[in-house]
């Protein structure tokens, strides 16, 4: 075996349980380059012969766990041939694990998705870290593409055909608790016990999972069509063929092929080494790199505080408390009495429902969502957001009565998306504090927040608002 990995860490410890560490030298995530995949294939040629008691593959990173592919080598294959030699090469990559003669256990933790959720569904067990941050999922078809490295067949295998079309064709991300309750995990774990449950499944060996009853009939040559044929009706609604292949892509292999045809893999390379040459993968493709260039506008090393306090709970605001707890911060709204607070809550009870589908889950959000109809947050809080109506009077007179309040670090922003921001700001005593954060409508489907300054912007405040 070759001991130089760059990407990967090779322990074995007193019970003989191989543990391989992957942590990606170029990057704060794991992404599944060329490099990363190859010495994976060196390891597992090796411990093909020199058979370990067990193999746990585990993150080096407390981003987690993988990430997916590295996009950037999609780009680099010319033809709908050397896509179909790529994928198949790492499925049979990926079939060399899942054939080994041992147990095998992906330690998941932080963000598992795609290939990485591919390279875990290969392993015999599969255990989840207990945290809001585990997210799983397939996310492929938002490219414009399905999974391609064997997770169109070992999916529909695991948890049945409609849970996996569901989870596939939708590109959303589960919750560790949602996936074990899909069955796409075989247990969610907190941090003490993390490494111990994997040691716990290879010395134990329990059964391995697979879809059974109506979940496994439903994978079946007479069911499969009936489904597909709900299922087709069901994503014609939402997009044309034409347009936006890769679903129905999917759908047709499903249907046709199945997971249990000989076959199957390469079919899957077939289907979507067909897509990657599309028009509508290049250019979601690249909506993807312009959104990730975005993201890096916002400097990851400047603080902004965890305490959000939003003026006014009509839809917009409401929608921005909401999207704000969602994503861990404090959030006090304010408006005139508590009954028009409560019709924001009760929204956002809604949008939580359709987001995330266990209590356990919601819970914890709509708690750090709280009613303030006397303003009290507002003195404390990190970050101040007005979204009432665009009424230019009223704005100017809530602005007065923040600057008043407002504690000199917090970063004070309107929603405001029609009315000039030196208007708003001309009664500011330090007008150059005030800055424009406008989220577009809907607030919690639109990817889109405009940061809005003017030249007397305090350059420092701006660069906080393009981090929030």
């Amino acid at each position: 075996m070759n001991n130089t990995y760059r990407n990967w860490q090779i322990t074995t410890d007193n019970e003989h349980i191989v543990w391989l560490t992957l942590d990606y030298v170029d990057g704060n995530l794991n992404i599944l380059s060329k490099e990363v995949l190859e010495e994976f294939k060196d390891l597992l040629l090796y411990y093909q012969k020199q058979i370990p008691r067990g193999i746990i593959i585990r993150s080096g990173k407390t981003t987690g766990f993988i990430a997916g592919a590295n996009i950037q080598e999609f780009l680099q294959l010319k033809t709908e041939a050397d896509a179909f030699n790529m994928l198949r090469h790492v499925q049979e990559i990926y079939e060399i694990l899942a054939q080994l003669n041992c147990p095998t256990v992906a330690l998941m933790n932080g963000f598992c998705l795609g290939g990485g959720l591919e390279m875990a569904l290969a392993c015999r067990y599969r255990i989840a870290l207990d945290d809001p941050k585990t997210r799983i999922g397939f996310p492929e078809i938002l490219l414009g593409i399905h999974p391609g490295w064997g997770g169109s067949v070992r999916a529909p295998l695991l948890i049945g055909g409609p849970a996996a079309l569901d989870i596939i064709l939708s590109g959303r991300t589960l919750s560790a608790f949602a996936a074990k309750k899909m069955g796409l995990i075989d247990a969610v774990v907190p941090l003490r016990q993390f490494e111990r449950a994997a040691s716990y499944y290879i010395l134990h060996q329990p059964p391995v999972k697979t879809a059974k009853g109506w979940r496994g009939f439903s994978n079946s040559a007479f069911m499969r069509p009936i489904i597909a044929h709900f299922v087709r009706k069901q994503i014609k609604e939402k997009a044309s063929p034409e347009h936006y292949p890769a679903p129905y892509a999917m759908l047709n292999f499903w249907e046709k092929v199945g997971p249990h045809s000989r076959d199957a893999f390469v079919k899957e390379a077939e289907s979507v080494s067909q897509l990657v040459e599309h028009p509508t993968a290049e250019n979601l493709i690249r909506d993807y790199f312009l959104r990730e260039k975005l993201k890096k506008l916002g400097k990851n090393d400047i603080v902004v505080g965890t305490h959000v306090h939003v003026v006014g709970s009509g839809t917009m605001g409401g929608d921005i408390a909401t999207v704000c707890a969602m994503h861990g911060f404090h959030v006090t709204v304010q408006d005139t009495n508590l009954e028009v607070i409560a019709k924001a809550r009760q929204r956002a009870s809604t949008l939580l429902q359709k987001r995330y589908h266990l209590e356990r889950e919601r819970q914890p959000i709509l708690d750090r969502l709280i009613p303030d109809v006397a303003g009290l947050g507002m003195y404390q809080a990190d970050i101040i957001i007005e979204a009432v109506p665009e009424i230019l009077e009223l704005k100017q007179k809530i602005w007065r009565d923040i600057e008043a309040k407002a504690k000199p670090s917090a970063l004070l922003a309107t929603n405001t998306s029609s009315l000039p921001l030196p208007q708003i700001a001309d009664t500011l005593k330090q007008p150059e504090r005030l800055i424009g954060i406008h989220f577009f409508n809907p607030v919690a489907a639109m990817q889109l927040v405009e940061v809005v300054s003017t030249d007397k912007t305090d350059e420092n405040l701006r660069l906080r608002a393009m981090h929030f």
